[in-house]
């Protein structure tokens, strides 16, 4: 069984979207998952199953469709992806402290080059984005609420973007490994 972590994409956010973490659990298990866990109310989900992400990801989003009446955008990742990115970011430098101003947009592809280079170049006014592969990593120097670099704006040039903190990145890969997860 493949060991995964899926990430909705704006579910329960300003009464949009509602869906109880129980029946979010529940609604896993029916599509024939197993192991399922799930970690606070924006919709990350520990999982195993014999699918591939892909697969998976389209299983959850259609799932979800049927069950709740409305579309929801889910990237999957392996706990050894989540790794990677912990391990990758480029504003941690010397183990610098700086984990509540610091995010990760799991994009649901790789955008192209041209796509990067422009959002990397535009002025934030002090935030910052770096493409890694499908990771967007942002560092918000005054906090993600009063910044310009948005999931929207990240969306409209990389594409389908769900974007978490980095404690939650922490905590999902905590689960992982407590739920046997590599």
């Amino acid at each position: 069984m493949k060991k995964l972590i899926s990430l909705l994409r704006g579910i329960n956010v300003s009464g949009q979207k509602l869906i109880l973490m129980k029946d979010l659990k529940a609604l896993y298990e029916s599509l024939g998952f197993e192991n399922a866990v799930t970690y606070i109310q924006s919709g990350n989900v520990y999982f195993e199953t014999a699918l591939g992400a892909k697969a998976a990801a389209k299983r959850i989003e259609d799932g979800i469709h049927d069950r709740f009446g409305f579309e929801v955008s889910v990237v999957v990742r392996t706990p050894a992806e989540l790794k990677k990115v912990v391990a990758g970011n480029p504003f941690i430098k010397d183990g610098e402290q700086i984990a509540k101003k610091l995010y990760v947009s799991f994009l649901s592809g790789k955008p192209t080059k041209d796509a990067i280079r422009e959002i990397e170049s535009a002025d934030f006014e002090g935030d910052e984005i770096r493409v890694v592969g499908n990771d967007a990593y942002l560092r918000y120097h005054a906090g993600a609420g009063r910044t310009k670099l948005t999931n929207a704006l990240i969306e409209r040039k990389l594409g389908v973007a769900t974007t978490r903190n980095w404690n939650t990145i922490g905590k999902l890969i905590e689960l992982a490994s407590a739920s046997g997860g590599e």
